[in-house]
């Protein structure tokens, strides 16, 4: 019987020799597997011989069979995070909350900066506060209104 991450590639034969490790990209987790198979969706094999696939790390997503490096894992999208690994598709995701923005490729969304806001869902970087207005805080999703003289 073949161990796992090879497969058996030649008919009739019993000999341990004759397994073959599994080719990137495909995995064999269990003994006498004739086949390997391919890597899913949102996960890779980047060498031969795997008995698993890797996931895709945060922030990514793989949307085709058959991975054979992180290199292919695509970024989340601007404005997207995802602190899960393995993703299949953008659509898994996460639209960023008001308050937050991400440039791409993040695990979470980065909370806007003291005199910044960003109001929807989604964003891709956060707003200064217009004059007359102020944040103190962080993550924040809207300005408010100075006091009568207290803005400079």
């Amino acid at each position: 019987a073949c161990p796992a991450g090879t497969h058996l590639n030649t008919t009739g034969s019993t000999a341990a020799s004759d397994c073959t490790p599994c080719a990137k990209g495909t995995f064999s987790d269990s003994a006498r597997t004739a086949n390997c198979t391919v890597c899913g969706h949102g996960t890779y094999a980047d060498g031969k011989g795997l008995k698993e696939c890797i996931p895709c790390p945060q922030g990514t997503y793989l949307d085709e069979e058959g991975g054979i490096s992180e290199a292919e894992c695509k970024a989340c999208p601007a404005g997207r995070h995802s602190s899960r690994t393995g993703l299949s598709s953008q659509s898994e995701c996460t639209q960023c909350p008001a308050g937050t923005f991400s440039t791409g490729g993040a695990a979470q969304c980065t909370p806007c900066a003291r005199g910044n806001f960003s109001s929807s869902k989604g964003a891709t970087r956060c707003e200064p506060c217009e004059v007359g207005g102020y944040a103190d805080g962080l993550g924040t999703e809207q300005c408010s209104v100075c006091p009568p003289g207290t803005c400079v």
